[in-house]
């Protein structure tokens, strides 16, 4: 409590984070197109996560997505549930047609 006290002390003191700088520039970010949006969150995401945490979480969002795709599947016209497991296609790889 004492740290975040003397954060916010030394933030007026310094004139830095004030609210109406701070209210100033998410202005400029909420009136912005929404391909500029896209390019700032995606580069915060950049900066915060390294390659094999987002990863990880898209392959848990996925299985989430699975689950959720498979689960309405799962429900059948009359209302019972089918217990058939969810079977995805697999699409064939095609061999590397460069020549060696």
């Amino acid at each position: 409590l004492e740290h975040t006290i003397t954060g916010i002390v030394t933030a007026f003191h310094s004139g830095d984070g004030l609210p109406e700088e701070m209210y100033e520039a998410q202005e400029k970010i909420a009136n912005a197109p929404f391909d500029q949006k896209m390019k700032i969150a995606l580069s915060r995401v950049v900066e915060i996560y390294n390659k094999d945490e987002m990863f990880e979480y898209a392959v848990e969002e996925t299985e989430k997505a699975i689950a959720a795709v498979s689960k309405e599947q799962a429900l059948e016209s009359d209302g019972t549930v089918d217990t058939d497991p969810l079977v995805l296609e697999t699409v064939p790889v095609r061999p590397s047609l460069s020549s060696s």
